[in-house]
C-alpha cells in the first residue's frame, strides 16, 4: 500500500507474537491468534498470602502485503510463571518464548495479554 512505513499493520513483540522483536513484521494487513493456558499451582503465605501458577503459549501470525503470494505464518511457543497478589490486583509474571528468530525472556507485571 501507499502509507507510511511507520502506519503499517505490524505483529511481533511483548503482546502478540513473544518469541520475536517488537513490530517484526510490517504490511498492509496482519492476522494474529494466540492460545495461551493458565494453570494455578499453589497458594503460599510468606509475608502476604499469594497465588503462583505456571502458563504455556502458543501464537501464530502474518502479515499481508499488496501483490506478495507468501503465504508464511511466524509461530512462536513458550512457558512462564506468575504469582498474583491481593486478589490478582497485582501480578507479577516471565515468560521464556521461543521461534525461529530467537528466544526472548520477559519479567514484569501483568500477564502477556
Amino acid at each position: 500500500g501507499k502509507y507510511p512505513f511507520y502506519a503499517g499493520a505490524t505483529i511481533g513483540g511483548e503482546n502478540d507474537l513473544r518469541g520475536y522483536n517488537h513490530k517484526r513484521f510490517s504490511g498492509d494487513a496482519a492476522l494474529f491468534g494466540q492460545a495461551e493456558l493458565r494453570l494455578f499451582v499453589t497458594q503460599m503465605n510468606i509475608i502476604i498470602r499469594s497465588r503462583v501458577g505456571i502458563n504455556l503459549f502458543a501464537e501464530t501470525g502474518r502479515v499481508y502485503i499488496e501483490n506478495d503470494s507468501s503465504k508464511k505464518w511466524h509461530p512462536s511457543y513458550g512457558f512462564g510463571l506468575w504469582v498474583s497478589y491481593f486478589n490478582s490486583m497485582i501480578i507479577g509474571s516471565t515468560y521464556v518464548a521461543f521461534s525461529p528468530d530467537r528466544t526472548t525472556f520477559f519479567l514484569g507485571l501483568g500477564m502477556g495479554f
